[in-house]
């Protein structure tokens, strides 16, 4: 838990957005990056505590359902390598 694969590109890690900016000079870079995005597989961070629920726009649209607290979320990494 921690990192899933998307293509929500608000959640992805740096190293994918680093791959993007190296797109800019390398036609590879640019290429792997928008295979991964076009397969849902960036690695990005999981959110977890949220819930999407369809609203009365077209499907590519979805709505958060935000805590109640006037707080932003709270990201939480726990290593379980045991080093």
């Amino acid at each position: 838990r921690g990192l899933c694969r998307s293509d929500d590109l608000s959640r992805m890690l740096p190293a994918e957005a680093a791959l993007l900016a190296k797109g800019r000079t390398n036609r590879e870079a640019k290429l792997l990056f928008f295979a991964r995005l076009a397969e849902r597989n960036l690695m990005s961070y999981e959110r977890d505590g949220w819930s999407e629920q369809p609203a009365d726009v077209p499907d590519v649209y979805r709505r958060e359902i935000r805590p109640t607290a006037e707080r932003g979320p709270i990201l939480l990494c726990v290593d379980s390598s045991g080093s």
